[in-house]
């Protein structure tokens, strides 16, 4: 019975399912710092201009892990990895609901971040290692979908619970969940570890040397821009809807929960179709012009509701395209390419969030009636929006 109960543990939607809970916890280690990093500050006794920090000191070392580390197909050596990775991240969160020292909080938090780029990278690699050569697309879509869920109804949950308790709670729950996820994978991936070092013996395993090819460094920069494009633009819509139309907070909570949870059904949909290339090259289109329409009347429009409205929008077809083109790109390169478009996907998703948030800065402008003039950003947003359409175009003739 034990047996029995130990091979259904192992097979292969377990394992996809505890990857996904893996993805989904790290996610929401990173995002819930931003509601609670005021909070934290407070607690500890410092300014909460200096909240940020934390966001940062989080976001920064998880970017240059990313930057380090490499994914590889020896499955056993993978597996070990994720669970001395996972178990440092579970350790590090329950120590945070410990801590009221600010610094040492903004050092735990960066151990952090580096444990939890790392295992990003890792469980991605994982989940395409196990994934039968005709789910891979499906299984990457599925899993990068985490995300979105994690945003809309991860938080939203977590600061419910945590309401009249404090931040403390919220990590020491999230902490528990990690450990006993980190129960779970001993079970389900270590306890076959024999068979599979025996396994992944006889598999050749990618070289870790960086040597990009054309078509990785194109795939790249088809990344940067896909981000870049998104966030010139998400970064701002939001501080319109404050500034220019004084958007209720509830009517903007709830807009971000609507979006979340619509790009995460999407997502999910996309993953279950099964597209051509053609098929997905038109979706991607259509997904770019929604953005494009999106934000040209959304920052240009009077009424709150509608511009929230066009929020949503743009929210969720530019999550939806980007997981879309990262699922593709990654699922179109060769093994070796592959690992490190996996890795320094990541780190570049970073960088291109703080580059579009500086450059979003930089094009807006105020007015004498104290509103924020946003011309010169919709014009630029569109141009990276469609830069970045023809990139994969050129992509795909390179390719197919």
């Amino acid at each position: 019975m034990f047996s029995a109960s130990m091979t259904t543990l192992a097979s292969p939607k377990a394992k996809f399912g505890l990857c996904f809970v893996i993805h989904f916890l790290i996610a929401l280690d990173a995002l819930i710092i931003v509601p609670f990093s005021a909070e934290m500050a407070l607690s500890s006794g410092t300014s909460p201009s200096n909240s940020g920090l934390l966001v940062s000191a989080y976001a920064i070392a998880a970017a240059f892990a990313c930057l380090w580390v490499r994914g590889t197909g020896n499955l056993s050596k993978e597996k070990y990895k994720i669970f001395i990775f996972l178990l440092a991240t579970t350790l590090l969160t329950l120590l945070t609901s410990a801590l009221n020292s600010f610094y040492i909080l903004l050092f735990v938090r960066a151990l952090t971040g580096i444990c939890g780029g790392v295992l990003v990278v890792l469980n991605l690699n994982l989940v395409i290692q196990i994934s039968h050569e005709n789910d891979k697309k499906k299984d990457t879509a599925i899993l990068l979908s985490a995300f979105p869920l994690a945003l809309a109804i991860g938080i939203p949950a977590l600061l419910f619970i945590t309401a009249n308790q404090g931040w403390q709670l919220g990590f020491l729950i999230l902490g528990s969940s990690l450990a006993i996820t980190a129960l779970l994978f001993t079970f389900i991936f270590l306890s076959n570890i024999k068979q599979a070092s025996q396994s992944s013996d006889s598999t050749p395993i990618p070289s870790n040397a960086f040597n990009p090819t054309k078509t990785l460094k194109y795939a790249l920069f088809i990344a940067f821009f896909v981000v870049l494009s998104t966030f010139a633009v998400s970064t701002q819509f939001p501080v319109m809807l404050i500034t220019n139309l004084n958007i209720s907070s509830s009517m903007l909570s709830a807009s971000y929960l609507f979006s979340g949870v619509c790009s995460f059904v999407a997502v999910q949909l996309y993953a279950r179709s099964k597209l051509n290339n053609h098929t997905t090259s038109y979706l991607i289109y259509f997904l770019s012009a929604l953005m494009i329409l999106a934000a040209l009347f959304g920052f240009t429009i009077g009424s709150t509701i509608f511009a929230a409205g066009l929020f949503t929008l743009f929210v969720i077809a530019s999550a939806t395209r980007s997981m879309i083109l990262v699922t593709e790109l990654i699922t179109s390169l060769h093994a070796e390419e592959r690992s490190t478009f996996i890795s320094l996907q990541n780190a570049i998703q970073h960088f291109a969030i703080a580059s579009g948030g500086t450059i979003a800065s930089l094009l807006v402008t105020p007015r004498e009636n104290h509103t924020l003039n946003f011309n010169v950003l919709i014009v630029v947003s569109a141009l990276l929006i469609v830069i970045t359409v023809a990139m994969w175009r050129n992509f795909q003739r390179k390719r197919f």
